[in-house]
């Protein structure tokens, strides 16, 4: 379980180091899988509306993103950091899938 975290943190570390590089083509990358920037900015978009969706009736408003929950965070620091893991984890879960040869069979699609 830390191995799986400490992971995660270094993938969100390089999603956040990628995506302030200009000349990276990706935005992320693990081993041999690569997260371009349109992907990144689609899973990242989707992700965010889910949770505007399940959270504020799927109005983005400054006023929601800027609340502050008990810790002193804004709503957008902690939706920003579990999007990124979640992405992290979208990213090892692919490798892994690639690494082991798995496939998905007819009914799962």
């Amino acid at each position: 379980m830390r191995k799986i975290r400490f992971l995660a943190a270094a993938l969100i570390a390089v999603i956040l180091f990628a995506a302030s590089c200009s000349q990276a083509e990706y935005a992320m990358k693990y081993k041999g899988f690569t997260l371009s920037r349109p992907e990144y900015s689609y899973w990242f978009s989707t992700l965010k509306a889910k949770v505007l969706a399940s959270a504020n009736s799927g109005v983005d408003s400054e006023d929601f993103w800027g609340s502050e929950s008990a810790d002193g965070r804004t709503c957008a620091e902690t939706v920003t950091e579990s999007i990124n893991d979640q992405i992290a984890r979208i990213a090892v879960s692919c490798e892994l899938f690639d690494e082991y040869g798995l496939e998905l069979d007819d009914d799962a699609y």
